[in-house]
């Protein structure tokens, strides 16, 4: 009996024992010390929470919850041209082949639009048989915009216009948008001159663009196809 009873003696005592390490362990587990933010994580967050409140941020959060508020309806929007002052019945209606225009893709950004979402449409741009040109509103800091332009890749084969007519003409809202529009021949080109046909908003690829207007045009349809192919 003796030895029974050592057992069990043995046995209440080493069961605080592990109690008092498991309590141990747990204390220190979830020491407040340790959840403590490490002082070059509080600064991170003090110069986020700056950047956030800088004007141009705020104005775009306001355009991309414009953007978000129009998710359920067709991006694309066709541009209404201005009829000439004639009846009705004397208009005559020529195709872009008798006006001798052609096909041109603008691709209306700004400096604060991401290089990489730049570069994309860039580098698809080249793959298609068609006139392609950036297109920047103005130049308020010539010198950020220039660097901007030397940063993007693939931009060296690219003609970028300053051109804020193209802009009024399409009523952008805002960028980035791809405005798909008739012109006269590069050598005559005016951008008064030009038939703006769709323009679409929003962070998206040149072919996702090409293929949304294709629901309502059969060249841009044509276009998405010999993109898509290309890849």
């Amino acid at each position: 009996m003796d030895g029974l009873e050592d057992k069990e003696l043995l046995y209440w005592i080493s069961v605080p024992i592990i109690v008092i390490f498991l309590l141990k362990s747990s204390v220190y587990a979830f020491d407040p010390e340790q959840l403590k933010p490490k002082p070059e994580d509080i600064e991170r967050a003090q110069q986020l929470e700056q950047r956030l409140e800088k004007p141009e941020y705020i104005e775009k959060a306001k355009q991309y919850e414009h953007l978000k508020e129009r998710a359920d309806t067709d991006k694309v929007q066709a541009i209404v041209q201005p009829q000439a002052d004639k009846p009705a019945d004397k208009q005559i209606v020529k195709t872009n082949s008798q006006t001798g225009k052609q096909r041109y893709i603008f691709y209306l950004f700004s400096k604060s639009i991401p290089n990489i979402t730049v570069e994309s449409v860039f580098i698809q741009s080249k793959k298609l048989s068609i006139n392609f040109y950036g297109v920047l509103r103005g130049v308020d800091k010539q010198r950020a915009v220039l660097e901007k332009i030397k940063g993007v890749k693939g931009f060296e084969d690219i003609t970028v216009k300053i051109n804020p007519l193209i802009f009024k003409a399409v009523g952008a809202e805002m960028v980035p948008a791809i405005v798909y529009a008739y012109c006269p021949h590069p050598a005559m080109f005016r951008s008064a001159d030009c038939d703006y046909k769709y323009v679409v908003y929003g962070d998206i690829s040149l072919i996702g663009a090409l293929e949304v207007i294709g629901r309502h045009d059969s060249e841009a349809q044509r276009l998405y196809e010999e993109l898509n192919n290309a890849f």
